[in-house]
């Protein structure tokens, strides 16, 4: 934000820098690696119980939750720093089952992660992977997923072949 205003700055216009660095300043410690990632999961949970205290439900007893690897670790407030820089290591690829109230979350008792393949294929791709049918004799089947970073799997009975790459 910084860099943009300098340049509108010096194309003329005029820029209230003690309120640029008011919000510019104002951020935790992991959005400092990843900008402003962690954002949209710091509402997740308000949204969760809401959700749940519409359908007044007394208490359910597990949530799933899927997601690439960097929105998993920042779900969970694990720092996710390892996976920006070469050689790009999450913290953790395994599920992972957490007492919902430590996330913050009403009316759940356990929350399990789902698990990831690597630091760019995340869980979202395996759930994909099992929701998608097996192909049958030597045929291939194709799973892509589509985000920020694009998973494409390409699969047969016998083998597994995974790849990332930037997409949005």
């Amino acid at each position: 934000a910084l860099f943009f205003a300098e340049l509108e700055e010096r194309a003329g216009k005029k820029i209230d820098w003690k309120k640029l660095y008011e919000k510019t300043s104002c951020h935790d410690v992991s959005e400092i690696w990843v900008s402003d990632i962690p954002t949209p999961v710091k509402h997740f949970n308000a949204q969760i119980n809401k959700m749940i205290e519409a359908f007044e439900i007394s208490e359910i007893d597990r949530m799933y939750v899927s997601g690439n690897t960097t929105m998993l670790h920042l779900f969970l407030g694990v720092d996710c720093s390892s996976m920006g820089v070469a050689p790009y290591t999450p913290v953790f690829l395994e599920s992972k089952t957490v007492d919902a109230h430590s996330l913050g979350i009403n009316g759940v008792k356990n929350v399990e992660i789902l698990p990831s393949i690597s630091a760019f294929v995340g869980a979202d791709i395996v759930a994909g992977l099992n929701f998608v049918s097996k192909p049958t004799g030597n045929s291939f089947n194709m799973l892509v997923d589509l985000g920020t970073n694009a998973e494409i799997v390409l699969f047969s009975r016998e083998k597994i072949l995974c790849t990332s790459a930037a997409a949005g």
